[in-house]
């Protein structure tokens, strides 16, 4: 018998999580005190891009000679002499590029002007089931393939997160012959809070679909040099409970779901970082940063900032060491109080001294809206005093269960 004391909390969702869709500019002057962080931002950029281009110019031929001499792909570490006491020797084929990428959401095509510092190493994008898969059991890969090509020319890494979350009224990223598939069962989608549509994992049928898709996309880019990390969507399920229940849902089935698309992550990607998003509920999140400690997933979350208390920052220190760390300053977590945009920009100094002291991350993907926000953090990345190693004073050193 279910009780409301046994479900797991769900997460309250805004009606539109900007940070996830990516759609929102913020107005320059929107708080006082920013007019610094935005000033001359257009002489920067273009002095940030222009060495950008020569570094990465020079690190593209440095990739193609070694490629050439060797018959191999990109080197597998990049840290400097005095940085090589810190990095873990890793099983041949294991890809290991921790360090700041730049989140550019979904349904983008990637330009340079994305990247603007050169401590940048790659780029965070969404790709959504919907558009993975558009037809039970075709895939469909050109833009994940458009995207490996634009950064492999320019020797960068994807960390690609596949997802059915979106976060707009009337959307989803469920591919459309399950949302209107009845020999699936009537409990395959539900409706959420903010209006969007989220498939019930729960349902076997439904799950074992994601599970393939897994399994394909670890067949076609796992020895890809260039696919660096692969991350599944956070654990929170966005619905008050009624609507979980008339679809189905129990703790147990939830996370039980949850764990066999973790393990169908490892084994498609055995040589890719591999990154479970953490957020809602804090039983749930500890059940399941215990599991991927035992089989190698490593955890993180699509917010960080150091006034937010989430599950997820448990979940990252019990898990130092152990797998890898990976977590996303997204558009709500730019400001001192999130979500409030009128408490004005946080100094991102703040937020990576957290992710870095505290969290001891790897990975940190930096959201590019708002735009005074993100382009306070690239301006940080270059300062004279910034980190110079290629994590960007990232934890580097490899987790003791990374690769096969």
């Amino acid at each position: 018998m279910l009780t409301t004391n046994a479900i797991h909390p769900v997460r309250s969702t805004l009606s539109n999580r900007k940070g996830d869709t990516m759609s929102h500019a913020i107005d320059d002057t929107l708080s006082p005190g920013n007019e610094n962080v935005v000033k001359g931002r257009a002489g920067r950029s273009h002095r940030r891009l222009a060495t950008r281009l020569l570094l990465r110019a020079a690190l593209v031929s440095a990739v193609l000679v070694s490629a050439l001499g060797m018959g191999c792909a990109a080197p597998e570490s990049e840290e400097p002499e005095t940085q090589q006491s810190n990095v873990s020797p890793l099983a041949a084929g294991t890809k290991w590029h921790p360090g700041h990428y730049v989140y550019v959401g979904d349904r983008k095509v990637l330009k340079d002007d994305y990247i603007p510092s050169p401590v940048f190493r790659g780029v965070q994008k969404n790709y959504f089931w919907s558009d993975l898969e558009p037809t039970k059991g075709h895939y469909d890969f050109s833009e994940i393939d458009k995207d490996i090509e634009f950064l492999r020319d320019r020797g960068l890494y994807l960390a690609a997160q596949i997802t059915y979350k979106t976060f707009k009224p009337g959307t989803t990223g469920v591919p459309a012959y399950i949302v209107n598939g009845a020999e699936l069962g009537p409990d395959r989608t539900y409706v959420t809070d903010n209006g969007s549509t989220y498939p019930s994992i729960w349902v076997p049928a439904v799950e074992q679909r994601f599970r393939a898709l897994l399994a394909a996309l670890g067949k076609r880019y796992d020895k890809d040099s260039t696919v660096e990390l692969i991350n599944l969507p956070e654990t929170a399920n966005g619905a008050k409970l009624p609507v979980l229940l008339a679809a189905g849902y129990t703790n147990e089935k939830d996370e039980a779901a949850h764990k066999r698309i973790m393990l169908a992550l490892r084994d498609a990607f055995p040589h890719t970082v591999r990154i479970q998003y953490m957020n809602w509920s804090k039983t749930l999140v500890q059940h399941l940063t215990d599991y991927a400690k035992q089989i190698g997933v490593g955890v993180g979350g699509p917010d960080f900032n150091p006034n937010r208390d989430l599950p997820t920052n448990e979940a990252c220190l019990s898990a130092r060491g152990v797998v890898p760390l990976a977590s996303a300053v997204q558009y709500a977590d730019y400001f001192k109080n999130p979500p409030n945009a009128g408490s004005g920009l946080m100094d991102p100094h703040l937020i990576y001294d957290y992710g870095r002291d505290d969290l001891h991350l790897n990975y940190i993907f930096w959201a590019k809206d708002p735009a005074a926000g993100f382009d306070a953090a690239a301006d940080m990345l270059d300062e004279p005093s910034f980190p110079k190693n290629a994590s960007g004073g990232l934890e580097n050193k490899a987790p003791t269960k990374l690769g096969p």
